[in-house]
């Protein structure tokens, strides 16, 4: 079991100065900043959870360093995956992670860990039940996502409408 995706991080207080290293599992957060000591970047260590085929939401076995997309009452964290060979690199997929404010844990819509052939028809199902866990505190978001899981149940057009444009995709394989 991997305790994170990130296991330690080097830095330097001056350009020419001595190589520090800290353990990430002693930080909660990191920025970067540019010469005007703006933050760039910055990144957060999530503890996951994620649905799982049954619809039980468990822990995952790590924790996750994303950078903050969105800060509102959800917070959306994500990254994108590349694969690359030599100097070329092509855009594989993107990781969401969502977090509700009052919430210390991050729900991953989709898990990737478990993704397989056999569950793809179960993602839809999972993805409401984290987008539910998430949006707990409000009640009009609630009664939205039954709205959409309906619709997309029961309504073709509408589920094809939004595999179009790309708000879900049939296959991530």
């Amino acid at each position: 079991m991997k305790e994170s995706d990130i296991y330690k991080f080097e830095y330097k207080l001056e350009p020419e100065g001595k190589l520090l290293k800290v353990d990430a599992s002693e930080l909660q957060k990191v920025k970067f900043l540019d010469e005007f000591e703006d933050e760039r970047l910055g990144l957060e260590r999530l503890k996951l959870k994620a649905v799982n085929d049954k619809g039980v939401v468990d822990d995952k076995a790590y924790n996750s360093w994303q950078p903050l997309l969105y800060d509102g009452k959800i917070k959306i964290y994500g990254s994108n995956l590349y694969s690359c060979s030599g100097s070329i690199c092509t855009f594989l997929f993107s990781k969401f992670y969502l977090r509700n404010e009052k919430d210390d844990f991050t729900v991953m819509p989709i898990d990737f860990d478990r993704l397989n052939l056999l569950n793809l028809g179960k993602m839809d199902e999972k993805r409401v039940e984290a987008l539910r866990l998430v949006g707990k505190d409000c009640p009009e978001f609630s009664k939205y996502i039954d709205f959409f899981y309906d619709n997309l149940k029961n309504d073709k057009e509408f589920k094809k409408s939004l595999e179009e444009t790309g708000i879900i995709f049939v296959s991530v394989l």
